[in-house]
């Protein structure tokens, strides 16, 4: 622990030296990494925000569920049942078709 405290102290020493130091221009040496650090910071917050955002869609979609699950249950029933209507709305269409093509062929004949 004791070497670790000590990379510490020299890390921070070397920071603070840097941060003080200018190129030949006489721009800092610390600005390019604070603004690096800068924007570690923002893209740090925007996930935060995005992880809130995503939390709070998980719990409105859980809330709709339910109400989903029912609504296709419905569907299903429907579809089965208009599905059961129009088997027999054919079959008493192709009943009536025989009959007439019967008829027909009846009066065809005579």
């Amino acid at each position: 622990m004791k070497h670790f405290s000590l990379g510490i102290a020299a890390g921070a020493a070397l920071g603070m030296v840097l941060s003080i130091l200018t190129d030949n221009k006489g721009t800092r040496y610390s600005a390019p990494i604070k603004h690096e650090v800068d924007g570690t910071v923002e893209d740090t917050n925007n996930l935060v925000s995005s992880v809130a955002n995503l939390k709070e869609a998980k719990q409105r979609l859980t809330a709709v569920i339910p109400e989903t699950q029912k609504a296709i249950i419905s569907l299903q029933n429907d579809i089965g049942y208009y599905q059961a209507k129009l088997a027999r709305l054919v079959e008493d269409l192709k009943g009536q078709s025989d009959e007439l093509t019967a008829d027909l062929n009846t009066k065809a004949k005579k």
